[in-house]
């Protein structure tokens, strides 16, 4: 990939795979295009040259939402939840589960238990607000929400820098997790 803004080349030749169930760490100085890499592959921003591949196929560019529906997930440092929803509700946000025209308010929180239960961590209460929860626990939640859209491959930008060493700890068995089930990450 290869990407240009007005004066700088953010990115230039990067190439790359991630397999499934493979953890990838991207390093780099401040200013290196690791977070230009990360909105290129979520489909937030095209790259000037290049493509991205998702089992084999393009990746259209330019569709955080097409990206998405293909299994890849990206979850940012600031994280995109709602602090006035519920955990169940800030997992289905944007795709909730209906029974006829209403929302289906047992499916969504029966399926974020079992999302939470994937992850370890059936003690976050589905109807608890997002804003009573710790920041590992709200990484956790976001991390859920990611999988309630079958995501193949998580991105993931700076998730520690927020937790403690007790939260890293959480978060890197979240992501163990999820190496063995196949998650690229």
């Amino acid at each position: 990939l290869v990407k240009e803004f007005p004066g700088v080349k953010a990115l230039e030749g990067v190439d790359f795979d991630v397999r499934a169930g493979e953890v990838l760490g991207l390093l780099g100085p401040n200013g290196a295009g690791k977070s230009t890499l990360i909105k290129c592959v979520s489909g937030v921003v095209e790259p000037t040259r290049g493509e991205i591949l998702v089992g084999g196929e393009p990746l259209p560019v330019g569709a955080p939402g097409t990206s998405l529906k293909r299994g890849v997930a990206t979850i940012y440092q600031e994280l995109d939840l709602v602090e006035d929803l519920t955990v169940a509700q800030s997992v289905f946000l944007g795709h909730e589960l209906r029974r006829g025209p209403l929302l289906d308010r047992e499916a969504m929180k029966r399926e974020t238990v079992k999302l939470l239960e994937r992850l370890d961590h059936p003690t976050i209460p589905p109807g608890a607000h997002v804003r009573a929860l710790r920041p590992a626990a709200q990484q956790v939640v976001s991390i859920a929400r990611a999988l309630s859209h079958d995501a193949r491959l998580l991105i993931m930008d700076e998730p520690s820098a927020i937790l403690d060493d007790e939260e890293v700890e959480t978060l890197f068995g979240v992501v163990r997790r999820l190496r063995e089930e196949g998650v690229g990450i």
